[in-house]
């Protein structure tokens, strides 16, 4: 199997757009949906070949499984806002996560996954912006995929920070350790530290976006849910710094680091595990000022 590093070489070095898939937790956060909405605003540089559902539990969802199908929901009635119902494949992925026997949870999704990474010409992205159960289940079932793909997976914090305990992460930390021990290449987006600088306040919300349908389900979505959070606050959209690296990697670059190995909840380093590339910032104001001029020249 060709080396991770020569992999991701590759895929830099192939030609636009590249191929994507992204993995969501779609009604977890608004931050889900403006980050499929900018892939999809983006053919130039990507191409979404699917978009699949990942699980989450916490006070929106009871259950991981219901925390899926809340998810499969969600992503439907953004694809209806920007006209693109049943233009986009989609599939539901795994209703919780993997076992500690790092056993696949096997699903729609990562059976998509797969089938997309052995068919198509050229690299695969997977922007996986969830648990990464759906991901890391499809590399353990068919570990042939990782010469195929790269995965650019939002999960735990920057190294520096005293633990990785975030939100993706801890929905599925052994999948997190699947993809950390690879076989396929990974860019680590960390959410503090990185994904953190992707803020938006509602007051630029009301001067940016458009009054479009699209425009509106994503406005109402931060304002319905943050909406009383006082002066001065702004909310995290985490997940364009995920997406925004496959749209353009300058604005999220990366150094090539020995992979981390994850320990109840915190990173441990080993000099001589194979390479990761971990984003080390993200450019705010140049993914937020594409998103916003796409969204004013979009149709929907």
């Amino acid at each position: 199997m060709p080396s991770p590093t020569g992999l991701f070489e590759t895929l830099l070095a192939s030609p636009r757009p590249w191929r994507l898939v992204v993995d969501s937790d779609c009604d977890n956060e608004v931050d889900d949906p403006f980050a499929i909405a900018h892939a999809l605003l983006s053919p130039d540089r990507v191409r979404v070949e699917a978009l699949t559902s990942a699980h989450y539990c916490n006070e929106r969802a009871a259950t991981s499984e219901q925390g899926l199908r809340k998810s499969h929901e969600a992503i439907e009635v953004l694809l209806d806002a920007m006209e693109l119902t049943g233009k986009v494949p989609v599939a539901m992925g795994a209703p919780g996560p993997m076992a500690a026997s790092q056993r696949p949870r096997e699903s729609d999704a990562s059976r998509l996954i797969t089938e997309l990474a052995l068919t198509g010409e050229g690299p695969l992205i997977v922007a996986s912006i969830g648990a990464a159960t759906n991901a890391a289940s499809a590399i353990a079932a068919r570990p042939e995929i990782a010469e195929r793909l790269v995965v650019v997976w939002l999960g735990g914090h920057a190294l520096d920070w005293p633990d990785a305990q975030e939100f993706n992460l801890m929905g599925d930390p052994v999948a997190a350790q699947c993809l950390l021990d690879g076989p396929a290449p990974l860019v680590l987006v960390p959410a503090l530290g990185v994904a953190s600088h992707m803020l938006v306040s509602l007051a630029q919300l009301r001067q940016d976006m458009p009054a479009s349908a699209l425009g509106r389900h994503l406005a109402a979505l931060v304002a319905d849910q943050y909406g009383e959070r006082g002066r001065g606050y702004a909310k995290e959209i985490w997940d364009m710094a995920a997406t925004g690296w496959a749209i353009q990697p300058d604005w999220v670059p990366t150094k090539a680091i020995p992979s981390p190995i994850l320990r109840k909840g915190v990173y441990l380093h080993d000099g001589e595990r194979h390479t990761v590339w971990m984003a080390r910032w993200c450019a705010r104001n140049a993914i937020f000022g594409d998103f916003f001029a796409k969204m004013a020249g979009a149709v929907v």
